[in-house]
Formats: C-alpha cells, structure tokens, sequence
C-alpha cells in the first residue's frame, strides 16, 4: 500500500469514526436511554424469531441480484445463485467490520477469483448493484413518505437520492460506462498524457465492462425489481420487530424507517454504520409520531438482527475459506492500488 493510498484510508476511517460518534452523542442527548433498555426488555421474542427468519431469505434474494448483474464464466455461463452466497456473506462481514464498505471490494474479488472472472468488471458489477439498490430503495421509500404526508426533510431526502440514482442509471442506459471511458482517452490524448495514464485506462476499460451490464434493459429492469423485493422484506422486519415492542407500524411506516436509515448508511461512518443508523431510524419513526424511546429500542435491535447473523455467517464461510479477513483485505487493497 502506498503513503498516499494508507493517508487517504486512515483519513476516511477517522472521519467515518467522528460520524458516529457524533450521532451517538445526539441520540444519547435525545433519548433516555434507561427507558430505551426498559423497552428492550420487555420484547417478544416470538417476533424476533419471526424477523430472524426472514434474514436467509434476504441474503438469498441479494444473491439472485447480484448473480444477475455479474459477467458470465470464461465458459459462458452465469455464476450460479449458490456460489455467490459465500463471497457475498464474507463481504457483508467485511462491511460491518471494516472501514470505507471495503466488504464490496473483498465479496468482489472473491468471487473474480473463485469463478475465474476478471475481477475489476465484478467490481464494477458490483458496484452497478449498489447503485440500483440506492434507486429501489430511495423511490420505495419516497413513496412510502408521500403516501404517509411525512416531513419535507424526509421527502427531500428520497427526492435527491432518487432522482440522482436515476439520472446516472439514465447515462448509464444512454452512453454506457465504456464510451466515457473514451472520451477520457481522447481528451487525454490531447493532453498528450494518454501514455502515462494507460495503466488507468486499462482499469477504467475493465471497470467499465462490469458497469455496463446495466445497459441490458431487460437486465436492469430484473435486478430494480429483485432490488423492490429485497427491500420490502427488509421493511418486513421492521414491521416485526416492531411488534416485538408493541409498536403498531404500518408496511408504509416499515418501509420509510427502513429507507431512511439505509440509506444514512451511505454516510461515512464507524463499521457496522454505528450511529448512523439508530439516528435516521430513530428520527425518522418519530417523525411518524413513534415515542423517542420505542423508536431507538425499535432502531437498535432490528441493527442487531440483521447485523449480528450475517456477521456470524461470514465468519462461518470466511472460516471455511481457510484464510483471515485481513488477508483478503490485504489483496484486495493491494489490486485496488496496482489500478489506483
């Protein structure tokens, strides 16, 4: 790793860092947190149940997504639903226990490096799934607050993720990844700096090939609807856990908590998006006129659930990889700086 790449990295964890600790701070100055416990204690664990449950059909769901925007296998065939649960669980832990989402990069090379693929255009796959998860995801939830009359900010918030989203899928459909691409060649060339910035050109070219699998229409019309699913089973479990605290929530209601604390996730933040998450799930429900208390003890235990069993299925399947977090963090860190 270079100096510069380890300043910019330890730069983005400190600051992730400060997020957190700040929404932390505001959560603990605006909630009383003994109350919160004392509604946690009184949760019905057959609804637990019922949201943990719910937990492999997401991962399968999700897999079924990204399977669907990854390039095929040097024999032609696409990777096979059941192959891309083990990266993708060890990048999700990577995610929660990691800095910078670097659990995006680490599920995409492992799954480049399991199936034979070139592991920049799984990168930019999966990068293409994160940008079609933030649109679902921000349309659903926009939806949810406009049917609910919520407060501007929420409204806004869906607004400019949404119509930013679709604006770049929009390019993305019209011009294609590759076509920038090449217009950075040629203005480069211009330049005369084409022939220092080949190595980067090269990378951009491959990053390009797994970005524009969203230019299929057919394609990205599958994984926006697999995305709507994944996120109303995602709103399932807030309705749920919900329940488990005696707080009566509509699917609507589910749903936006559910939108605007994901989507806070994007936030640069602590690992496992501590802090963020309780904030915007918090303040959101009571926004719709949840209790303070009820809305934290609602916000930290769906983290829990959906946090805590996909971390312990990663380290399962990270366990049966024979090899430590660190280390596949390590290559590909080291693949993100050979193309850096």
């Amino acid at each position: 790793m270079t100096t510069t790449s380890a300043t910019r990295r330890w730069g983005g964890r400190l600051a992730g860092l400060a997020v957190s600790i700040i929404a932390i701070l505001i959560v603990v100055r605006t909630v009383d947190i003994g109350k919160t416990l004392d509604v946690i204690s009184r949760t019905d664990p057959v609804y637990i149940a019922l949201a943990l449950a719910i937990i492999p059909i997401q991962v399968l769901v999700r897999g079924w997504r990204w399977r669907l925007l990854l390039p095929h296998r040097p024999d032609g065939t696409p990777v096979p639903v059941r192959r891309t649960i083990s990266p993708m669980l060890i990048g999700y832990l990577g995610n929660n226990v990691l800095p910078a989402r670097l659990g995006e990069a680490i599920r995409a090379f492992l799954v480049a490096r399991r199936e034979d693929l070139v592991p920049l255009e799984a990168f930019g796959a999966t990068m293409l799934e994160r940008l079609i998860d933030v649109v679902a995801l921000a349309l659903i939830g926009l939806v949810a607050a406009l049917v609910l009359g919520a407060e501007w900010w929420i409204v806004a918030i869906g607004l400019v993720a949404g119509i930013g989203g679709l604006f770049a899928l929009a390019l993305l459909v019209v011009l294609g990844f590759a076509r920038l691409v090449d217009v950075g060649r040629w203005v480069l060339e211009r330049l005369h700096l084409a022939d220092r910035l080949e190595r980067v050109l090269g990378w951009a070219g491959s990053f390009a090939v797994g970005v524009d699998r969203g230019r299929d229409v057919p394609r990205l019309a599958g994984a926006v609807g697999i995305s709507l699913i994944a996120w109303v089973v995602d709103a399932t479990i807030f309705y749920l856990v919900g329940l488990s605290l005696g707080i009566e929530l509509a699917l609507a209601d589910a749903v936006l908590i559910g939108a605007v604390a994901v989507l806070a996730t994007a936030i640069p933040a602590a690992p496992g998006y501590v802090g963020t998450f309780e904030l915007a799930a918090t303040s959101t429900a009571v926004a719709l006129g949840i209790p303070r208390e009820e809305a934290l003890a609602m916000a930290v235990l769906v983290h829990m659930v959906t946090v805590i069993p996909i971390v312990i299925a990663g380290a399962i399947a990270l366990v049966m990889t024979g090899a430590s977090l660190g280390s596949i963090a390590a290559e590909a860190e080291e693949a993100e700086d050979a193309h850096a």
